[in-house]
């Protein structure tokens, strides 16, 4: 923990040195807060710097992917892996497999909540 606290504060240092956003600092920020577990807080962070940015940065696309994923936004979580490799002709082997755990997770959660409900009308 006390590393990411020094990793934040160095984030931290160079946005207030930099006489412009910098988008780099900013993402760093964000993972830091998705590494400490503020989900919420790294989802805005990512969401502000896409805003802020004059094109698609792809690791600010995938880290915002990883935290939707991670709060059960398995749709927009796609679509940012998605949007992360429209640049390219085929998209790349890592943002096809982080694609294809989406799908994978979302489809074991819809089946663990078929199984609750099955069991509450089972009376089990």
């Amino acid at each position: 923990m006390q590393n990411l606290r020094y990793a934040a504060a160095y984030y931290k240092q160079v946005l207030e040195e930099s006489s412009k956003m910098n988008i780099y600092a900013a993402n760093g920020i964000g993972v830091v807060l998705a590494e400490k577990g503020e989900l919420v807080k790294a989802k805005d962070i990512f969401s502000r710097v896409l805003e802020a940015s004059t094109e698609n940065i792809e690791c600010v696309l995938i880290n915002l992917g990883h935290v939707l994923l991670a709060l059960g936004k398995h749709g927009e979580a796609i679509r940012m892996y998605e949007k992360s490799s429209a640049n390219k002709s085929k998209g790349s082997l890592m943002v096809q497999n982080y694609i294809g755990y989406a799908y994978f997770d979302w489809a074991k959660e819809a089946e663990s909540m078929e199984g609750s409900k099955v069991s509450e009308r089972s009376g089990c």
